[in-house]
């Protein structure tokens, strides 16, 4: 009986071996370098954070510091991102106003989660998620500026700053988002294309938009 001698069989090819497209190989690199440009993110305990493609995610515990964090979280990234400077800040108000709002409802150490991104118009939008879904914002029958209208305040500072914004009920709580489009550009003598409206002082929960399942 002859043996019949045989080479081995090629090495099999794995999945993602072969040479990636040309663009894509190259939109991986410079993908790469701008990260590795980018400044560490700031951490804090009981905060969780990781970059996304124009923005930052943020799981976080609610306190003074990991509020003070998140706040320098959404006043730089988006700027590293594309957004402008004077919408970023805005952002930093608007967050700091839904965090306060999450904790009055649901109270001191509510895990949250934070997101804020560059959008296509340079501006910054903001999303906070709570586990609150059955108490959505209502407006209060009372002046701004009253020391009784702390929560109804908060509503009235989201119109002005970012109108538009949405509440959602999620599976499992809430989600609020705001846009803040990018700063006005308008000369002196010119109409301004970006008018921001001021909301009644009564005005009842118009504006506030319910939707089920918004990301």
């Amino acid at each position: 009986m002859s043996t019949i001698m045989t080479s081995p069989p090629p090495p099999r090819a794995h999945e993602g071996d072969s040479d990636p497209d040309p663009d894509e190989a190259l939109r991986r690199v410079k993908e790469q370098e701008r990260r590795s440009e980018l400044p560490p993110l700031p951490s804090a305990p009981g905060l969780r954070v990781r970059r996304h493609a124009r923005g930052v995610v943020a799981r976080m515990t609610a306190s003074a510091v990991t509020l003070g964090a998140v706040r320098e979280l959404v006043g730089t990234v988006p700027v590293e991102c594309g957004a402008d400077r004077e919408a970023a800040e805005t952002a930093q108000l608007v967050v700091s106003e839904l965090i306060g709002n999450a904790v009055r409802v649901c109270g001191d150490g509510v895990q949250l989660l934070v997101e804020a991104y560059a959008s296509a118009d340079r501006g910054v939008t903001v999303i906070v998620r709570d586990p609150r879904g059955d108490l959505l914002p209502t407006r209060r029958k009372t002046a701004m500026d009253s020391d009784d209208a702390e929560c109804g305040r908060g509503l009235h500072l989201l119109d002005v700053l970012a109108p538009g914004w949405t509440v959602g009920r999620l599976p499992i709580g809430k989600q609020i988002r705001c846009h803040i489009e990018k700063g006005c550009s308008c000369g002196p003598n010119d109409e301004c294309r970006h008018p921001h409206p001021i909301p009644s002082e009564i005005a009842p929960a118009a504006g506030v938009t319910v939707k089920a399942g918004v990301r």
